[in-house]
């Protein structure tokens, strides 16, 4: 571990916050487009989406990666998580922070929170891939997201906790950001969310990783 996970669980509304910086080929940021410098009151990190230009822009700017592991399965990551801690040593940096970044709903149990999310998830899905030319969703596909191998944290919270320290642990991340919020879900949900997460998630993660 590069850092102390439990104490940088987090949760978003939005997939990204903060000013927005060049992209990769150094072109502005375009709708759907996730590589930007997003800025906290507390730091700053460049996201990677899984590019060896990403990763070397964190390295350049000798900042933190936020790791945007938004499909497929996570694990796929760990190449550039080891990349980026390997170039700042060549460079002569010190260790510096890698986080993860992924969308999920967490309810009472895994019926529920599959239920509820299934079709906010499929609609939303499709949107983005109307906007990047991809095909429409399928039900296999939310299945495979939702596993065990797949980048969408949905479950009870011991189910999303699990997923949480398996794929933190094996990419030595810092912070894990759940992005929550997943299309029209009505407000009472998304609270009940935030509540399991903060209440249930987070202690879970804290004794798994310990």
């Amino acid at each position: 571990m590069s850092g102390p996970v439990d104490r940088n669980l987090g949760c978003c509304d939005r997939q990204f916050a903060g000013p927005v910086a060049p992209l990769d080929d150094g072109t502005a940021p375009q709708p759907g487009r996730a590589a930007y410098a997003a800025r906290s009151s507390a730091s700053t990190a460049a996201p990677s989406r899984g590019t060896p230009a990403s990763v070397e822009r964190a390295v350049r700017y000798r900042i933190p990666m936020m790791l945007a592991i938004i499909g497929g399965p996570p694990l796929q990551f760990v190449p550039y998580a080891d990349h980026y801690r390997r170039r700042l040593a060549e460079e002569g940096v010190g260790p510096l922070p890698v986080g993860m970044h992924s969308p999920g709903y967490v309810a009472e149990s895994d019926e529920q929170a599959r239920e509820e999310l299934h079709d906010h998830w499929m609609a939303q899905r499709a949107q983005i891939g109307r906007e990047r030319g991809w095909p429409p969703p399928t039900r296999n596909e939310f299945a495979q997201a939702a596993g065990p191998d797949g980048a969408l944290y949905v479950g009870s919270p011991e189910t999303v906790a699990r997923k949480i320290a398996r794929n933190a642990a094996a990419l030595g991340v810092s912070r894990f950001d759940l992005k929550y919020a997943n299309g029209a879900m009505r407000h009472d949900q998304l609270l009940r969310c935030i509540e399991l997460y903060g209440t249930q998630v987070a202690p879970l993660v804290h004794d798994m990783m310990a």
